[in-house]
């Protein structure tokens, strides 16, 4: 017998309970955003991109950033604002940290790597899933369906799981195609089909309803402990190099004292049990600083997909 996959990745009608939940959590605890009047402080600015809401529609997203900086605000009697909130892009990024109207901003690896030079300070955190905060992916097929290289699914269906801890892999996909010399994945396969659950990516492949399939490495190991079958009867045909798929950064003018306190408030508020259910909104379970050279092979593999694909781009191109 197959099961599900209980992995942190939710219908949208459960993480509505979960932000319903845990808003009522931190409003009870009586925490508040807005700055005291005994406060010296201005408030910390964050937002995140909308990229970082997958599958959330404006509601839950707002109730998501809301919930996020009630709970910020409980930690040191922090003083937060959740202003700006959601930004649309990299540029209104870029916007926010040149007016000063953000301080602090969680965004994907790819839309920060297209930020101009000088914005950004050089200490960075990122979410972690199952204890790192990389990612790998894979690429399966069946052991019997005689796919041995990416040649061989040409014409074929792939399904790719497309969540936020997947984001970066249709860039790896496409390096990996333009390396063997094929076009893009709309030309070379049959079909290829977003899916938004590790189990529904990888047992329709299980079960010969499509050819292959891309998955994290965490959530094809899961799905595998839980169904030995599934290792038996799949394959890797190529994997990934280990990527961060997310960062959440700072303005480069941030006091060095609220940067200080940001970053503890983020780390510790982790553990509490409001902090656990706004990490499952993001798809994780832990969060930490990381080094700047931690997120320097998302940079190789975008570098690598322009010179293949366009020998004449840059190898980021930022922002203007």
């Amino acid at each position: 017998m197959i099961h599900a996959l209980p992995i942190s990745r939710f219908h949208q009608s459960t993480r509505t309970v979960i932000l319903a939940l845990l808003t009522m959590l931190v409003s009870w605890s009586g925490f508040a955003t807005e700055t005291n009047s005994d406060s010296r402080e201005l408030p910390v600015k964050f937002g995140f991109t909308r990229s970082m809401f997958v599958d959330l529609n404006e509601g839950d997203t707002r109730a998501a950033v809301k919930s996020y900086s009630i709970l910020l605000a409980s930690k040191d009697d922090l003083a937060v604002s959740d202003s700006p909130g959601v930004l649309e892009n990299a540029a209104a990024v870029a916007a926010a940290f040149t007016s000063g109207t953000a301080d602090i901003i969680s965004l994907t690896s790819t839309e920060f790597l297209s930020l101009p030079d000088g914005l950004v300070h050089p200490r960075m955190i990122s979410a972690a899933v199952g204890g790192t905060y990389f990612e790998q992916y894979v690429l399966l097929a069946r052991n019997d369906s005689g796919i041995k290289t990416i040649a061989d699914l040409q014409n074929k269906r792939l399904l790719i799981y497309g969540s936020l801890r997947g984001s970066l892999s249709p860039i790896w996909l496409d390096v990996l195609l333009a390396t063997n010399g094929f076009a893009e994945a709309k030309d070379f396969f049959g079909s290829v089909t977003p899916v938004n659950k590790p189990s529904r990516t990888v047992l329709p492949v299980f079960f010969q309803q499509a050819d292959a399939c891309i998955v994290t490495r965490t959530g094809f190991e899961v799905l595998s402990e839980m169904n030995p079958q599934v290792t038996k009867q799949m394959k890797i045909i190529a994997t990934s190099p280990q990527l961060i798929p997310t960062v959440t950064c700072f303005r480069a003018g941030i006091s060095p004292r609220a940067l200080e306190r940001i970053i503890h408030a983020v780390v510790s508020a982790q553990h509490t049990v409001a902090g656990q259910q706004v990490l499952t909104i993001f798809q994780s379970d832990g969060i930490a600083e990381i080094r700047t050279e931690q997120i320097e092979s998302v940079r190789e593999l975008i570098a690598t997909q322009a010179r293949l694909r366009h020998p004449s781009a840059k190898t980021v191109d930022t922002v203007q």
